[in-house]
C-alpha cells in the first residue's frame, strides 16, 4: 500500500509556462499556493519547470516566492541556486 512503504513521493511539475499561458497570473499564484501547501503536506517533494525567458520580471518575481529554491541553468549549463 502507498501509506505503508518508505518511499519518498517526488511531483514534478512540467511546465508552469505551459500553465501561464492559458491563466492568468493571479489564478496561477493562488493554485500553486494551494497546491505546495498540499504538498507539504503529505511531507512530498516537487520540483517545477519553467522557461524564464517567456515570461516578464514580474511574472518570475511573482512565482518564485512560492518555492523554497530556485535552480537557474545558464546556456553553458552552469547551475545556480538560489534559496
Amino acid at each position: 500500500m502507498w501509506a505503508k512503504n518508505q518511499n519518498q513521493t517526488v511531483i514534478c511539475f512540467h511546465s508552469l509556462t505551459a500553465l501561464i499561458q492559458y491563466a492568468d497570473l493571479q489564478r496561477v499564484f493562488r493554485f500553486l499556493h494551494v497546491l505546495t501547501a498540499r504538498i507539504d503536506l503529505i511531507d512530498a517533494v516537487a520540483h517545477f519547470h519553467m522557461d524564464p525567458g517567456a515570461h516578464d520580471a514580474q511574472t518570475r518575481n511573482t512565482l518564485v516566492q512560492l518555492f523554497d529554491a530556485v535552480i537557474n541553468i545558464g546556456e553553458d549549463g552552469e547551475q545556480t541556486i538560489k534559496q
